[in-house]
């Protein structure tokens, strides 16, 4: 019978369907973990990029593409209607608070249309902009440091600077919104009225000494394509050409999203390797997963198979019956792998990020995960069904009857008097199908090999070594600009005094600054290094005139000069040379940070151990309007020696990165120098029951006797690496929980409908005579064979992850050291064992509930 209608394949899949329950639960767990994999992949890729993008953006303070700077009312007016231009915004900015609570954070004064508010993330949410000469909105970051409720009409004092002047407003507050702590500067949004006539008040060289009273126009363009062609056209349209004043014909140009694509290109590159390798693991992982699952379905269901061969049935008709189960499964497991899947994702982002020393998430749901992870999910499952529905299709009638699971390779028939020993007899039952045998271990053992991976992972992460990057103390203790990044002023004397006085204070030091200009002599053949390596510039980039010099050519270089005592020299990592003579007058260590890899960046270390170079210190210098030129008044010329080359911990910096960096003892600076001396940081350790009290005590302090002074320590950070190691194993465990489910599934499945499928060869054994001790004793070698098997293959798979992707793991975090461990799969011996044992005994009971004679009628010849 040749049935044409698909309405009769599709109820007849539906019943093979509705009859094969475990199969069911095995096919949608493997699904799911297969569209949870790929939904994870996607969420992780595209959110991360989405997260580079976004973070990009904010470092250079707005989403727009481009604009013109330090402008008049006139020129905006002038060049905002250009045809170029789909949307614009303005701005003007009007002076930055220093006062307390801004020395800790970064704020701005200005005025701003919608559009510029809406450009850099800061347009009011609750109520609207400034319209009126008092009214002020800013964001609740800024509201909490005021100690101001965030309630429309509040009264707003504001301490601020109005050129050189300090003055005190009180204002209402019109509006405000919720802080974006990735945001370089808080806006405060002030009248236009009010900030222009103010602003008149104040001479015109304090506004150029303060880059302050100018206009700022910002545009978005239909694409971000040619930004800086668009711009140069803008300026050409009106009668202008871009330059570096706003002076005459020429104006200052701001080119955001030219970071923001250089960015993204290395961001794509980036996520599509991602994207690519994890496409092609998960596909294998999948196929294997679900083909071992439709294989052992098929086995199962083989006779029934044939008899739908002998009434006719064709072998398209039968692919077909299979095809239709796996879409239905795929129905019910595509949805539940989609949401798991995103959410894993999402809790993996911060792992991810991390690697490339990026904090902030911004989570996507861009459709594309979706499609994408389905799409795939569903391709995967197809693939993974093809092979068995084919298997399916052409076993004949007779074969059908007949079959146990014998594998499709012959093998010879050996003599043994060993032969009827019940171990060999368990042996040769698995080999008669060596795949399925393989597969159902392998699902088992990719469970195993990726908690012990996980583990080994975990286990490989230093709580010291992840610090190390942050802070290398107990406490580290500065100005409050320090930590802005705004500049530095003396440690109080009082605050480190106070420390030292603390229970269980064990030792501490300073890293000192010099705080006035310096500058070295180099080469031109080390300046260009330190350009290309360090600065990132191109030969296009760099004067022509320069790159004609011979290579010897002296050329100045800016540096920064660190004044260090036993203690900070302590936490120096030495690559060359000895810091035995640091002390003497004419030696300086050479400083170089690590990448964030922890490898570290020898591009920064011009000088070999022993070479010598001048350097330039001045306290009487001019410096041009544009910044660009020095003129020094006086100075004074100290030659140097190079005595080591060393690794200076990120948080004993400066913080800033531009300049060469050394390190001497105090005596090394000319005496006429010293005074210029800052005590930028101060570092202390104490003893593990001291520095909970410690802690406590510095966090009042810096927050309410001297506010001006801030803190980080071991503490703050720890808590960010506890967070990352707790997603770690959240994450990592329940993949391992999910595909170990998945392998517990294919082995309870397997041993059930091979069992099931044998019941006639079992009763035929029982009939010639084998007890049911035996039989019961033979299925169970069977199991304990295969849990054997699942673990020589977790013993191998482990060796793999040890040598090929614990390195690439170390690589990639600074915080990581390889490790070798069997634990997992040692502890999941046992539990191997007991299912070895446990779920043949339970299939044997169900298939040995009829008769002998019941049994061997059963599918007879």
């Amino acid at each position: 019978m040749k049935v044409a209608n698909r309405k009769a394949i599709r109820c007849l899949s539906w019943r093979i369907f509705c009859a094969n329950k475990m199969r069911n639960i095995v096919a949608v767990m493997a699904i799911v973990l297969t569209t949870m994999l790929f939904t994870t992949l996607f969420t992780v890729a595209i959110t991360m990029n989405d997260s580079f993008e976004q973070q990009t953006m904010r470092q250079v303070g707005g989403y727009s593409h481009g604009g013109f700077k330090e402008l008049t009312k006139e020129q905006v007016e002038k060049l905002r209607d250009d045809k170029l231009i789909q949307e614009c915004g303005i701005t003007f900015l009007f002076g930055t608070p220093k006062e307390a609570p801004f020395h800790k954070i970064w704020a701005e004064l200005r005025y701003a249309d919608d559009n510029y508010a809406k450009f850099c993330w800061s347009l009011p949410t609750t109520g609207k902009m400034p319209g009126a000469e008092k009214e002020i909105a800013m964001d609740t970051m800024i509201l909490d440091a005021l100690g101001i409720p965030a309630e429309l009409g509040a009264e707003v004092e504001l301490t601020f600077p109005k050129g050189n002047e300090t003055v005190t407003d009180t204002f209402i507050l019109s509006g405000y919104w919720e802080a974006d702590p990735a945001l370089p500067a808080h806006m405060i949004w002030m009248d236009e009225e009010y900030v222009v006539s103010h602003m008149a008040q104040v001479p015109k060289e304090v506004q150029e000494m303060n880059n302050i009273g100018k206009w700022y126009l910002n545009m978005v363009f239909a694409d971000s394509r040619d930004i800086s062609g668009k711009l140069a056209q803008i300026a050409e349209n009106h009668g202008y050409t871009l330059g570096e004043r706003t002076e005459g014909n020429e104006l200052s140009v701001g080119v955001n999203w030219a970071y923001t694509a250089t960015h993204a290109e290395k961001v794509d590159i980036q996520s599509a390797a991602i994207i690519v390798g994890g496409l092609i693991l998960i596909l294998l992982t999948g196929y294997l997963i679900i083909y071992n699952v439709f294989q052992i379905s098929v086995a199962g269901d083989i006779r029934f198979y044939g008899l739908l061969k002998t009434i006719g049935t064709t072998e398209k008709q039968i692919r077909q019956l299979v095809r239709y189960q796996a879409l239905i499964l795929s129905g019910m497991g595509i949805p539940a792998g989609l949401l798991t899947g995103y959410l894993t994702g999402n809790l993996l982002l911060p792992i991810v990020m991390s690697i490339f020393s990026e904090t902030a998430v911004y989570r996507s749901v861009d459709p594309l995960i979706f499609i994408g992870s389905a799409l795939f999910a569903l391709v995967t499952v197809l693939i993974g069904c093809f092979l068995p529905s084919k298997c399916a299709a052409k076993v004949s009638p007779v074969e059908a009857v007949r079959y146990t699971e014998q594998s499709k390779f012959g093998r010879k028939k050996k003599k043994s008097r060993y032969g009827n020993r019940i171990f060999r007899m368990a042996a040769a039952n698995l080999m008669r199908n060596k795949l399925k045998t393989v597969l159902v271990a392998l699902s088992m053992a990719l469970s195993i090999t990726l908690l012990s991976g996980v583990y080994g992972f975990t286990k490989g992460f230093s709580m010291d070594r992840f610090l190390e990057k942050f802070i290398v103390s107990d406490f580290l203790a500065a100005d409050a600009d320090y930590f802005s990044q705004r500049g530095w002023e003396d440690v109080p004397q009082s605050l480190v005094n106070n420390l030292k006085d603390r229970e269980g204070f064990e030792e501490g030091g300073y890293v000192r600054i010099y705080n006035e200009y310096t500058e070295m002599w180099t080469t031109k053949e080390k300046w260009l290094q330190w350009m290309k390596h360090f600065q990132r510039m191109g030969e296009e980039q760099i004067d022509k005139e320069i790159l004609a010099m011979p290579k010897d050519s002296p050329m100045e270089m800016r540096s920064d000069i660190f004044i260090l005592d036993e203690y900070t020299l302590s936490h120096l990592e030495v690559l060359e040379g000895s810091l035995e003579e640091w002390r003497e007058p004419g030696s300086v260590i050479q400083l170089i940070v690590n990448d964030d890899y922890g490898n570290p960046n020898w591009d920064m270390a011009l000088f070999d151990v022993g070479e010598t170079f001048t350097q330039i210190y001045s306290d009487d210098y001019t410096v041009s309007e544009d910044g660009m030129r020095v003129t020094l008044n006086s100075k004074i010329e100290e030659t140097y020696t190079v005595i080591a080359t060393a690794v200076i911990p990120g948080a004993m910096t400066n913080r800033r990165y531009g300049n060469m960096k050394f390190a001497m003892g105090g005596e090394g600076l000319p005496e006429d120098m010293r005074q210029y001396i800052t005590d930028m940081v101060y570092m202390a350790d104490f003893t593990e029951k001291g520095t909970k009290g410690a802690e406590e005590f510095i966090k009042n302090y810096t927050k309410t006797i001297e506010p001006e002074t801030d803190y980080e320590s071991k503490e703050k950070y720890a808590g960010n690496y506890r967070q990352f190691q707790t997603i770690f194993w959240v994450v990592g465990g329940g993949l391992s929980f999910l595909i170990g489910l998945v392998g517990v599934l294919n082995f309870i499945n397997g041993e059930l409908t091979g069992i099931i499928s044998r019941k006639r060869e079992l009763a035929m054994l029982q009939s010639i005579g084998m007890t049911g001790k035996q039989l019961k004793k033979m299925l169970i070698l069977e199991g304990v064979l295969t849990g054997g098997l699942a673990l020589g293959i977790s013993a191998i798979l482990n060796l793999g992850v040890y040598f090929g992707m614990m390195p690439v793991i170390e690589k990639l975090f600074w915080f990581f050291k390889q490790n070798f461990t069997m634990t997992i799969i040692m502890g999941a011996a046992p539990v191997l064992l007991v299912l070895g044992i446990g779920i043949p005994v339970l299939a044997y009971k169900q298939a040995v509930k009829r008769s002998i004679v019941e049994r061997l009628r059963e599918g007879g010849v």
